[in-house]
């Protein structure tokens, strides 16, 4: 199944005029609340946006369309979980990322380090009030 989804975003990509593969992507997290079968230890609480379960970190293109998901409990910070998410995603042959947005929970000289190494720049897009 993998192998077809990404085979399909190639095509996609290919459709818009684009790459096969993404140089810049968007990487965000979103907190869900945990069900009451989800076990103890896959689940946490996210102070910040007051849910009690579990957080996905993905990666998309800037496109939309997804490039890597990963699933932590929602009390793992973003900054945390996004070094993971994008050594998963570059762990394949023919990456050619060379930059990726994020919000400001994306900031910091470890994860810039993270990122760096895979060369990798880390934008961080501020929010504008207007």
């Amino acid at each position: 199944m993998r192998e077809l989804y990404q085979w399909l975003r190639r095509v996609e990509r290919q459709r818009w005029g684009r790459p096969a593969e993404p140089s810049a992507g968007i990487i965000d997290a979103q907190s869900v609340d945990g069900a009451d079968t989800v076990a103890g230890d896959s689940r946490g609480y996210d102070g910040a946006k007051s849910r009690d379960g579990r957080k996905c970190h993905v990666l998309t293109d800037a496109l939309g369309l997804l490039q890597k998901v990963t699933v932590s409990p929602a009390n793992v910070h973003d900054s945390v979980a996004a070094p993971e998410l994008l050594e998963k995603f570059m762990a394949a042959p023919g990456r050619l990322l060379k930059l990726v947005w994020a919000d400001s929970a994306y900031q910091g000289q470890a994860l810039a380090e993270a990122f760096a190494r895979h060369g990798v720049k880390v934008e961080v897009v501020w929010r504008s009030d207007g």
